[in-house]
């Protein structure tokens, strides 16, 4: 192989293909760098995601290799001057010649690097999908040991949008994408990809594919055989193309948990996120935030650990009294779009907060909201108390889990199920 490459462009393809490298097997932590026609193109996996790019170059010998050091070649393109490198395989490696400066990187065997799936399906067009995934993917579930929670659901949504859900069991997020054209199933997209699908800009040709699979599982004391559906999607942005896996399971049903009445609360988004950032830095004890309206007025307060009161006075419309953690209201606020429209029951509900094509649903904390009278040597005196437990046998303030229909049983806050 022997190519004439500008700097910038071979820097551009390591940035985007790095990230979608493993580390499971040596093989997968390199890149496949393949030059033929006037392109050079390149391959990263860590076999559940596949990433491959491709860029313009002066070919004058095609070849394949595989790059086993694909970040000690970043560091070196970023730090030569030269503004076109000169790339060729001999005996000891890939020499990159950049003025009078050579760098040779070691290479590793073609043959042993896994086989890139393809997915035949019929593809839709997406319109801003990076941008869509920035609205939800804060809800994700960050435990792995929750599948398919620590995923982003995505299936067909109205007419011929694509609808995203993210779930972690405490607060919710739907949004809608708009395409042309129908998507042809469901998938639950890893974190890999959906980290990767973060980077993609403009507009994005996608595809998915739903087979059935069988694998043994142990129930009741014996070994069975169970079909179930795995899907697989294709995501084309450019030149550069990804495919994934999707993460097997059904998710849960998720609508069911979004508030259909309650009374409203309308407040400037830019003034509470200020008062909700004063408040985090002060450390809440619990992490509680209230929320509470008095006339016209929204207080917006909270407790520290020596019981000082932190609050913030703002203008608002309409009723509310209820509390929340303060991280998951800050979260909220930086993905939510216009002003802030709070629909609540009772301050033990869940709470929807909606936009124009995003729903964000968040459970309350469970806090003491009056001052518990206590006796001291016959003198009744109030203590202010910032929460209570949800369970006997945990300590400080926990906030709710949303309930997660599976199957049917329902997971409370603390995982224990019970038969609906």
């Amino acid at each position: 192989m022997k190519l004439d490459i500008p700097r910038k462009a071979l820097i551009t393809m390591l940035d985007t293909l790095i990230p979608a490298t493993g580390k499971r097997l040596e093989v997968l932590s390199g890149i496949l760098l393949k030059a033929e026609g006037g392109t050079l193109s390149g391959t990263a996996t860590n076999l559940e995601q596949a990433l491959t790019t491709t860029v313009k170059a002066i070919v004058k010998a095609k070849g394949i290799v595989l790059v086993k050091e694909p970040r000690t070649l970043l560091s070196y393109c970023r730090a030569v001057g030269a503004e076109r490198l000169t790339v060729a395989t001999s005996a000891k490696g890939m020499e990159v010649q950049a003025g009078a400066t050579k760098g040779t990187f070691k290479l590793g065997e073609v043959k042993d690097y896994p086989a890139i799936p393809v997915v035949k399906a019929e593809l839709i067009t997406a319109y801003d999908l990076a941008e869509a995934i920035g609205r939800v993917k804060y809800a994700v579930c960050k435990e792995d040991s929750r599948p398919p929670l620590n995923c982003l659901h995505v299936e067909p949504g109205a007419k011929n949008g694509i609808e995203l859900a993210a779930a972690d069991g405490y607060r919710l997020a739907i949004t809608t994408v708009k395409t042309r054209g129908k998507l042809a199933g469901t998938i639950n997209l890893p974190m890999g990809a959906v980290n990767l699908l973060s980077g993609f800009t403009g507009t994005v040709k996608m595809a998915v594919k739903v087979t059935e699979t069988k694998r043994k599982v142990y129930d009741r004391g014996e070994m069975k055989e169970v079909t179930e559906p795995a899907a697989a999607a294709m995501f084309c942005c450019g030149n550069t193309t990804l495919i994934t896996q999707g993460q097997m399971g059904n998710y849960p049903n998720y609508r069911q948990l979004i508030p259909t009445a309650g009374t409203s609360l309308t407040a400037d988004r830019t003034a509470l996120k200020a008062a909700v950032k004063t408040i985090a830095a002060m450390k809440p004890k619990g992490s509680a935030i209230r929320l509470q309206t008095k006339g016209r007025k929204l207080l917006v307060w909270g407790l520290t650990d020596d019981d000082d009161r932190v609050e913030t006075v703002l203008a608002a419309k309409g009723t509310a009294k209820i509390a929340f953690n303060v991280a998951y209201v800050h979260d909220l606020l930086n993905a939510q779009d216009g002003p802030f429209v709070l629909k609540s029951t009772t301050p033990s509900a869940p709470a929807m907060c909606k936009d124009k094509v995003t729903t964000h649903v968040v459970m309350p904390l469970f806090i003491q909201w009056e001052p518990k009278p206590e006796v001291f040597n016959g003198v009744i005196t109030a203590r202010p108390v910032v929460g209570t437990p949800a369970q006997d046998s945990t300590i400080g303030t926990v906030p709710a889990r949303v309930p997660v229909a599976v199957g049917n049983i329902a997971i409370d806050e603390n995982g224990e199920g019970d038969d609906e």
